[in-house]
C-alpha cells in the first residue's frame, strides 16, 4: 500500500502537534520532533482520533503515531534519546529502517559523534539534525557551515551515505536544518518539503509503500494505553520493605493489570 510518512519539528507549542495532523490529513504516519510533554517528560495527551500514538519514550524528544489502519505494519526498532528506528516492508522480502532524529542544538560536539554512530544501520535518516553545511543547504542558498554540519558530512562520507538537497530553507526561511539522509548505493528517496504549517520548521515528507503483514489480523490489538501514573503508585507501595509477601505479590498484579493484555512489535509508552 502507498503511504506518506511525515518528520517535522512542532515547536513544543500546545495544539500544533494536533493542527499538523489536521493541516497534513493525508499523511499516514507522523515522526513528531520535539513535541510538547508534562513537566518530567512524559506523554501529552492529543484530541485527534485519526492517530494513535505509536512509541513515546521519556528523554527523547521524538514521538511517533500512525493512522490507526497502519498501526501495526510498522515496528519500532528502538527509541532513545537521539531519536527512534521504525522498520517497514517497503516490498515483499524487502525491510527498511528509517530513524527520525532531533539533534539538540546544545550538545557538546564529543556526545554529537558518538551518538551519529547509533545512525549506523539505517536506510534514511529524516528530522531536524541542526547541521548547517552546503553540501545539503546549498541548492536552497544556505551556504554556511556550523561544527554539526561539519561532523554530519564526515560521518556521511565514511558511512557512504548521502543527504538530499532540498530547494528551499527548511527553518525560518534562513537555513536548511531539516535533512534527509540516505545510502549512497540506493535509489534517492521521494522526498516533499512542506512549508505551508505555520510553524518554523518545514516538514519533509516520504512517499513509499508499505506491506501489509501477514498476521497483522492476527494480533488482536489492543488500544488500551498503560496508565503510567497508575503503574508509579503501584510501585511506590512495593518500596515499603515492610511489606510482607502478599503485600508485594498484590502489589505486583495491580502493576501488571495497568499494562496492555498484547502490544504489536515494540509499540509503546515508556
Amino acid at each position: 500500500m502507498r503511504a506518506t510518512i511525515c518528520t517535522i519539528n512542532v515547536g513544543r507549542g500546545e495544539g500544533n502537534r494536533n493542527m499538523v495532523m489536521d493541516v497534513l490529513y493525508f499523511v499516514d504516519i507522523f515522526i513528531f520532533i520535539d513535541g510538547l510533554v508534562g513537566m518530567d517528560g512524559e506523554f501529552v495527551e492529543h484530541e485527534n482520533v485519526n492517530f494513535e500514538l505509536v512509541s513515546h519514550v521519556v528523554g527523547s524528544r521524538v514521538e511517533v503515531f500512525a493512522r490507526r489502519n497502519f498501526v501495526g505494519w510498522i515496528t519500532v526498532v528502538k527509541h532513545g534519546e537521539w531519536g527512534a528506528i521504525i522498520e517497514y516492508e517497503e516490498k515483499r522480502g524487502i525491510k527498511k529502517r528509517l530513524e527520525g532524529v532531533y539533534l539538540k542544538p546544545e550538545r557538546k560536539m564529543d556526545t554529537v559523534r558518538e551518538g551519529m554512530n547509533g545512525f549506523k544501520g539505517c536506510d534514511l535518516i529524516m528530522g531536524d539534525l541542526n547541521a548547517r553545511n552546503p553540501l545539503w543547504g546549498g541548492k536552497a542558498g544556505d551556504q554556511k557551515t556550523n561544527q554539526y554540519g561539519n561532523a554530519l558530512a564526515k560521518w556521511m562520507e565514511d558511512e557512504g551515505m548521502k543527504g538530499i538537497e532540498p530547494d528551499t530553507m527548511t527553518y525560518q526561511n534562513c537555513s536548511v536544518l531539516d535533512i534527509t539522509i540516505y545510502k549512497k548505493d540506493q535509489t534517492p528517496p521521494k522526498i516533499t518539503i512542506i512549508d505551508k504549517t505555520g510553524l518554523e520548521h518545514c516538514g519533509q515528507l516520504l512517499r513509499t509503500t508499505i506491506e501489509e503483514p501477514d498476521n497483522v489480523m492476527e494480533e488482536n490489538i489492543n488500544w488500551k494505553k498503560v496508565d503510567w501514573k497508575e503503574v508509579e503508585k503501584n510501585l511506590k507501595e512495593l518500596e515499603d520493605e515492610r511489606s510482607g509477601g502478599e503485600v508485594i505479590w498484590n502489589g505486583l498484579r495491580g502493576i501488571m493489570k495497568t499494562m496492555p493484555r498484547r502490544r504489536m512489535g515494540m509499540n509503546r509508552i515508556g
